[in-house]
C-alpha cells in the first residue's frame, strides 16, 4: 500500500493581496491553474500578533503560543526585566516533523522556525540556514552536501527592494536542483520547505506599488517558485502553501510608548534609542540631524490635525536644503521605573508591572487613535506558558491604515507615514482530493496547519492540539475520526539530550 505524502511550501509574509497580483500578472501560471481547480481549498490564515517566531511556531506545532511558549523574537524574563533572543530550546511543544519522528515516520524539513540550535532527531533530514540562523546546520551528516549548495554569501543580498529581489532569484535557482534531488532520492512522508520571501524584500520598500504592479525580478523569482510548486506537486498527494502572516500598506504609525509616556505610565532613559546607538557605532545613517519633539514649530504642527500632513513635505524640503537626513529624536524605555510599556512592535504586547493599574491602562489605550482593541493575555492565548508573554495585547486598526511603531519614545504619538508592514491575515492553500471549496475565503487560525497535515497523513494529533474542530471546514470526509498522542514527555527528553550535546 502506498503511503500518503504531503508537501508544504512556506512563503514568509505572503498575503492574498500580494499573491493575487502575481497570479493576475502571470508570474505563477501553474499555481493559477491549481487555485482555479475544484480540488483547491483556500483561506486566510490568521496570526495575532503577526510576527514570524510565534506564528511559524504555531503553524509547525499545531498549538497556540500559550502552549508552545514562543511569543516574540525576544524572550522577556519578567523577574529580571531583561530580554534574550528566542531559540528552539524555548519550544515547549515538538514541531510536526519532530512528532512524526517519534512515530518512526520520515520527513524532510528545510528552514524550520525557530531555526537554532538544530534539534537532532532520528527519521528526519533537516537543513537550516535562513530565518535568524547564526550558522548553517544540518542533520544527518549526509545532508551537508545539499546544505552547501544552498548556502551563499548573503552579504551580497543588498538592502533595497530590487537588489534583494535580484538576490532572491539566484537564491531560489539554487533551491530548484536541491529540491528535485531530495524529493526523488529520500524516503519521506512530509516534505516541508520555508522561504523568506516575499517578507525579506517587502520590508525594503514603503511604496504601495509593491502590491499593485509586478516587476521583472518578481516575474523571474515566482517563475522559479512556480517550478518548485510543480516539483512538490509531482511527488506528493497533497500540496499546502502557507504563510506566517500577510503584508499590507499603511498610512499611519502608532507610537504606543510615546502615548504611555505622556499618560504617565512610561519613564524614559536619558540615552538615545536604538537607531542612535547604531549611528554611534558607525552602522547607521551618516550625518543625521536629530530634532526634539519639543521643538516649538514641530510641536505646533503635530498638535494641529490639519497641519500634520505638512510634516513630511516640510521635512523633505529641509533635508534638500541642508543635504542631511532629519530624524526625530527617540529615547529608550526605562523598564525599571516604568509602570507599563510596550515590549516590542512585533510582540504587540504590553508588560504591566502593577496589576492595580490594568483597568486604567486599558481604558486609556481604548481612547488612542488607531487602536482597534486591547486584550488581556488569556483572551488571546490559552496554555501553561502565558507568563512568558505580555499582560495585555494591542491590536491596531489594520484596515483603517494603522500599524504599530517601534517601542521607543519619540514624542509623536500618531505619525502619518506611508509604510509596508505585517498584517494578521496570511495565506493557506491546500490542493488535493476531498477538500472543500468556498466562494468567500474563510479565516482560520495558524495552528490548524500541522493538525491538518497530521490528519492527511492519518497520524495521531497532539493531545493538546488546538482548533481540531475546524478540520471539518477544510476536508469533506471526516469518517475515520481523529487520533491523539501525548508527545510532550518524549519531547522534554529530546530537548534535554540536545542541551547536553550543546
Amino acid at each position: 500500500m502506498l503511503k500518503t505524502r504531503v508537501a508544504v511550501l512556506g512563503l514568509d509574509g505572503c498575503s492574498w493581496r500580494y499573491l493575487s497580483k502575481l497570479l493576475r500578472d502571470g508570474a505563477l501560471p501553474r499555481l493559477k491553474h491549481l487555485v482555479g481547480s475544484s480540488k483547491c481549498f483556500r483561506a486566510y490564515l490568521r496570526a495575532f500578533p503577526p510576527s514570524t517566531p510565534p506564528s511559524w511556531s504555531s503553524i509547525l506545532t499545531g498549538v497556540n503560543p500559550g502552549k508552545h511558549g514562543i511569543f516574540d523574537f525576544m524572550h522577556f524574563i519578567k523577574s529580571e526585566l531583561r530580554e534574550r533572543l528566542t531559540n528552539s530550546l524555548d519550544l515547549e511543544h515538538p514541531r510536526i516533523y519532530e512528532m512524526l519522528a517519534m512515530l518512526g515516520i520520515k520527513s524532510v524539513m528545510i528552514n524550520p522556525i525557530p531555526s537554532y540550535p538544530l534539534i537532532k532527531v532520528p527519521n528526519t533530514y533537516v537543513i537550516t540556514h535562513k530565518f535568524f540562523t547564526p550558522k548553517p546546520s544540518w542533520y544527518p551528516e549526509s545532508m551537508g552536501r545539499f546544505a552547501k549548495e544552498l548556502i551563499s554569501d548573503e552579504s551580497s543580498e543588498g538592502s533595497d527592494f530590487e537588489s534583494v529581489l535580484e538576490y532572491a532569484v539566484s537564491d531560489v535557482s539554487r533551491y530548484l536542483g536541491v529540491i528535485e534531488e531530495l524529493l526523488s532520492r529520500l524516503e519521506w512522508s512530509l516534505f516541508w520547505i520555508n522561504l523568506n520571501y516575499p517578507d525579506s524584500y517587502l520590508h525594503r520598500t514603503d511604496s504601495e506599488s509593491a502590491f499593485l504592479r509586478t516587476n521583472i525580478y518578481e516575474m523571474r523569482l515566482y517563475g522559479l517558485i512556480d517550478k518548485v510548486i510543480k516539483l512538490l506537486l509531482d511527488h506528493s498527494d497533497y500540496l499546502i502553501i502557507v504563510s506566517d502572516h500577510g503584508f499590507s500598506h499603511y498610512r499611519y504609525v502608532v507610537n504606543v510608548n510615546t502615548y504611555l509616556h505622556r499618560a504617565g505610565f512610561v519613564s524614559i532613559t536619558g540615552e538615545g534609542g536604538l537607531s542612535e546607538f547604531w549611528e554611534h557605532l558607525g552602522h547607521g545613517e551618516k550625518g543625521v540631524i536629530r530634532v526634539s519633539a519639543n521643538n516649538p514649530l514641530l510641536k505646533f504642527i503635530l498638535n494641529t490635525p490639519g497641519l500634520r500632513k505638512l510634516v513630511n513635505p516640510v521635512k523633505a524640503i529641509y533635508e534638500k536644503l541642508v543635504g542631511r537626513p532629519v530624524r526625530l529624536r527617540e529615547y529608550s524605555v526605562d523598564v525599571s521605573n516604568s509602570r507599563a510599556f510596550l515590549l516590542s512592535a512585533y510582540s504587540h504586547g504590553i508588560v504591566v508591572k502593577d496589576e492595580g493599574i490594568t483597568n486604567d491602562l486599558i481604558n486609556s489605550l481604548k481612547k488612542l487613535e488607531g487602536i482597534k482593541a486591547i486584550y488581556v493575555a488569556n483572551e488571546v492565548f490559552k496554555g501553561p506558558y502565558l507568563s512568558r508573554g505580555c499582560d495585555l495585547y494591542v491590536e491596531p486598526d489594520y484596515e483603517g491604515g494603522y500599524t504599530l511603531g517601534s517601542n521607543k519614545v519619540k514624542g509623536v504619538v500618531i505619525r502619518e507615514k506611508h509604510n509596508n508592514n505585517h498584517h494578521p491575515n496570511g495565506i493557506l492553500l491546500l490542493y488535493g482530493d476531498g477538500v472543500r471549496r468556498y466562494d468567500e475565503l474563510p479565516t482560520l487560525p495558524n495552528y490548524l496547519v500541522t493538525n491538518l497535515v497530521m490528519y492527511l497523513l492519518n497520524q495521531p494529533l497532539s493531545h493538546v492540539a488546538d482548533g481540531t474542530e475546524l478540520l471539518s471546514k477544510v476536508v469533506e470526509d471526516r469518517s475515520r475520526g481523529l487520533k491523539y498522542e501525548n508527545y510532550l514527555s518524549k519531547w522534554r527528553v529530546i530537548k534535554r539530550l540536545n542541551k547536553v550535546r550543546l
